[in-house]
């Protein structure tokens, strides 16, 4: 495992009179976060290394373009202390830079020589395209992501190098923490040269920007929340960052009544964790500014789930989640038909002494008896539509397919919008409150209905 930054190397200042391009301005680095120590230097880079030597940067790779400052990054290098050969050297590098070059020239190990052992670090330089094209805007993001090997963390700065560069930089952190494997994400450093003079001392500071890729982490939980029902992401990155434990639990706890599609359970553990969310949210001791920014995305779901308070309603929502947004067909299925089985078990409450099996049969038998039809209105087909959709029930629910099944995912995927759309308008409908009239079941009939 290795501890890597990347830079990004510049083309330096351009003279406004002569149009020439001169060498990066030596000056005082800080820390902007008040850390000890300053850093007298014309390259960030090495500032970074002295300034942040917690991190004990293993490797440091310099990305540039061949015009970049390769031959000041080698002067500040071997500096007053220069050896003839390193004279050559620094000639053979200033005529050759607004040559073409290959990624390696031969003069590269040279600067990778002199600049390691300057910072103490171990360095690897490489010429990457311009990015005139598409093609070498692919090859600078690829060169970018193939740096860090699994097991690897690594930072960036985003100081220097071309307009366009820093965004492909932290692009290239994306990717690597949303795709790459076992790849630590550290620190996003930025020089503000220009911010010293007013409000440092003269002293340019070295910001830490990492926090902003928190922001990250806590927009992908917050979609993977809305998307699909899951809140492991953000469980995740609030104990990484610290949060109540009580906070974590019910949160584990909430995912898990998600999970089990259950209503009553659905609506208890939503509350309990939406409690924590209002707690959070009022804690002021608390600094969880990323957090703060998507918390409204996060209290969505649970406070849907409470605004709708009787259970029928709480399957109807979650059936229509999975079925418009977590694209979850089977799921979509499952709470649909629950959806109906408990609106009817609110309609006989004379049968509130069955438990489990035996009501769910019950209200099963009512679902799919023809008498319901005969109310018309919105119930007509009621029974008809509760049959396909036991049938469809059924089939994503059990792993054996009988011969005869006529049934195929393309019937179902086909059919089922339609179905839920029938059932969302029925079991709203005042009608439902007839069921009971048209179809009686005293509690000793309950038991023996077939």
């Amino acid at each position: 495992m290795a501890n890597i930054l990347v830079l990004m190397l510049g083309t330096g200042r351009a003279s406004l009179t002569e149009g020439k391009q001169l060498e990066y301005r030596t000056g005082t680095y800080v820390r902007s976060d008040g850390g000890q120590g300053e850093v007298i230097t014309s390259f960030v880079g090495e500032a970074i290394v002295r300034l942040f030597s917690e991190e004990s940067f293993d490797k440091v790779y310099i990305l540039g373009t061949k015009n970049s400052q390769w031959h000041s990054v080698y002067a500040h290098s071997i500096n007053e202390t220069a050896t003839d050969k390193e004279l050559d050297w620094f000639e053979k590098i200033s005529e050759e830079i607004d040559r073409p070059q290959p990624t390696r020239p031969a003069w590269i190990k040279e600067v990778e020589r002199a600049f390691g052992e300057k910072i103490g670090v171990k360095v690897e330089c490489q010429i990457t395209p311009v990015g005139r094209n598409e093609e070498e805007l692919w090859n600078l993001f690829e060169t970018i992501v193939k740096i860090p090997a699994e097991g690897d963390k690594i930072s960036i700065d985003i100081t220097h190098g071309l307009r366009f560069q820093p965004m492909f930089m932290l692009l290239g952190l994306n990717y690597l923490k949303s795709i790459a494997e076992n790849i630590q994400i550290g620190r996003i450093f930025y020089g503000a040269w220009e911010l010293g003079n007013e409000y440092y001392e003269g002293k340019a500071p070295i910001y830490d920007l990492s926090t902003f890729l928190d922001l990250v982490d806590w927009i992908d939980g917050a979609n993977s929340l809305q998307r699909y029902g899951d809140m492991k992401p953000i469980l995740d990155i609030a104990k990484e960052k610290g949060f109540p434990s009580a906070f974590i639990q019910k949160g584990k706890e909430f995912d898990l009544a998600l999970q089990l599609n259950k209503a009553g359970l659905l609506s208890y553990q939503a509350g309990a964790f939406h409690s924590q969310l209002m707690k959070v949210k009022k804690d002021e001791t608390l600094d969880f500014k990323p957090y703060q920014l998507v918390s409204k995305a996060i209290e969505r779901l649970p406070a849907q789930i409470l605004k709708e308070q009787q259970p029928w309603r709480e399957m109807l929502l979650m059936a229509e989640r999975h079925l418009d947004k977590e694209n979850q067909m089977t799921l979509a299925i499952l709470a649909t038909w629950e959806a109906i089985i408990t609106r009817l078990e609110a309609l006989y409450p004379s049968i509130t002494g069955l438990q489990g099996f035996d009501k769910y049969k019950k209200m099963g038998y009512v679902a799919r008896n023809g008498k319901v039809d005969e109310i018309r209105g919105t119930l007509t087909n009621f029974s008809k539509n509760a049959k396909r959709l036991s049938e469809f029930r059924n089939y994503v629910a059990h792993v054996r397919i009988e011969e005869k099944d006529t049934l195929n995912p393309k019937i179902i995927l086909d059919e089922f919008p339609q179905l839920f759309k029938y059932f969302k308008q029925a079991l709203e409908s005042s009608e439902m409150d007839l069921i009971p009239q048209k179809l009686p079941i005293s509690p000793k009939e309950a038991v023996d209905v077939p």
